[in-house]
């Protein structure tokens, strides 16, 4: 992946403040929504493939995503700090 891909961004405020990484985001697929569930008909939906990378020792993290088309990766990021994860 060419190092233009990497974003530092924050997974949100932590005891220590700010819990700084740097992320990288693929689309993989846009899918409509309805395919999967009626309540989500008419509306684009994208599959991703989300990676966190530790600023420390680089250790790589990978995440599925299934968000709604133009969902940013500093949102996807925040979501992913919502979850728990480290």
């Amino acid at each position: 992946m060419p190092l233009s891909a990497w974003r530092r961004l924050s997974a949100g405020a932590g005891t220590k403040g700010e819990r700084l990484h740097d992320w990288a985001y693929l689309e993989l697929a846009d899918l409509a929504g309805g395919e999967y569930d009626e309540a989500l008909d008419g509306q684009a939906w994208t599959r991703g493939l989300l990676i966190r990378r530790k600023i420390a020792d680089g250790d790589l993290t990978f995440f599925t995503t299934w968000a709604p088309s133009g969902t940013t990766i500093e949102a996807l990021a925040k979501i992913d700090g919502s979850t728990g994860s480290p």
